[in-house]
C-alpha cells in the first residue's frame, strides 16, 4: 500500500491506498472531504473571532461600570433636594445659591457614552452569532451529506474501492477530532457571554436605581437657579 496525502491549513489528510484503480466516487469523495476541511475551518476562524470580540466586549463593560462607579460618588456629594431646598431658604440678603454641576455632568456623559458603546459592542456580537450559527447549520448539512452519501458507501464497498477504508476511518476519526476542536470554541464563547448577563443586569439596576438621584440633583439646580440653564437636564433626558 502507498500512503496519499492532502496537505490543508487545517490538517493533512493522510490515508492508505492500494494497488488498484480509484473508483468515481472516490474521486468526488476527496474533492468534498478537501472542502469540508475548509468548511469547518471557516467555522472555527468565525468562533475565535467571536471570542475575541467578546474580550473586547467585556472590557466596554468595564468602562460602563467604571464610569458608573465614578457617577454614583460624585453624585453623593449632592445629597438630596431637601437639602437645596434649606440652604436655598437660608440665603441671606445679598446672597446667591449656587451649584456646579459640570463635573457631575461630565461623568453623566462619560457613562452614556460608555452605555452606548456597550450596546453597540452586544449588536455586533448577536451579528457575529447568528453569522455563527448560519455557518454552524451550513456545515452539519455538509457533514452529514459526506456521511451518508460518501463514506459510508466507501466503506461498504472496501473490497473493491483504492482507499484502505481502516485508514479512511482513522483519518475521518480525526477530522471529527477538528470538529470537537471547533465546538469547544463555540461553547466558551457561548459560556463566557451568557456570564456577563449578572453583571450587565446588576449594573443596568443600579443606573436606574440611580437616575431618580440624579433627577432630584435637578430639581434642586431648577429650583436654586429658576433663570439659569440647566447643564445636567441635557445629559440625562
Amino acid at each position: 500500500m502507498n500512503t496519499y496525502t492532502i496537505s490543508l491549513p487545517m490538517r493533512t489528510i493522510s490515508v492508505l491506498v492500494q494497488d488498484k484503480p480509484q473508483t468515481a466516487i472516490e474521486a468526488e469523495a476527496f474533492v468534498l472531504y478537501t472542502e469540508l476541511h475548509n468548511e469547518l475551518l471557516r467555522l472555527k476562524a468565525h468562533w475565535q473571532q467571536c471570542l475575541d470580540k467578546l474580550q473586547e466586549h467585556k472590557g466596554y463593560l468595564q468602562k460602563c461600570q467604571d464610569a458608573y462607579n465614578a457617577v454614583e460618588a460624585e453624585a453623593k456629594r449632592y445629597g438630596t433636594i431637601g437639602g437645596y431646598d434649606r440652604e436655598y431658604l437660608d440665603l441671606k440678603d445679598g446672597e446667591e445659591f449656587t451649584l456646579e454641576l459640570s463635573d457631575l455632568q461630565r461623568l453623566v456623559k462619560s457613562l452614556g457614552d460608555c452605555v452606548d458603546e456597550y450596546n453597540e459592542s452586544n449588536i455586533m456580537l448577536r451579528k457575529m452569532f447568528d453569522k455563527g450559527m448560519q455557518l454552524e447549520e451550513a456545515f452539519d448539512e455538509s457533514f452529514h451529506y459526506f456521511d451518508k452519501n460518501f463514506f459510508d458507501p466507501i466503506w461498504s464497498d472496501y473490497e473493491n474501492v483504492q482507499v484502505d477504508t481502516v485508514s479512511l476511518d482513522r483519518d475521518f476519526d480525526n477530522f471529527r477530532g477538528c470538529c470537537g476542536d471547533t465546538d469547544d470554541i463555540f461553547q466558551k464563547f457561548q459560556n463566557d457571554w451568557e456570564a456577563l448577563d449578572p453583571e450587565a443586569d446588576a449594573l443596568d439596576d443600579n443606573i436606574r436605581a440611580t437616575n431618580p438621584h440624579l433627577t432630584i440633583i435637578c430639581q434642586g439646580y431648577e429650583a436654586a437657579n429658576p433663570v439659569h440653564v440647566n447643564p445636567l437636564r441635557a445629559v440625562l433626558n
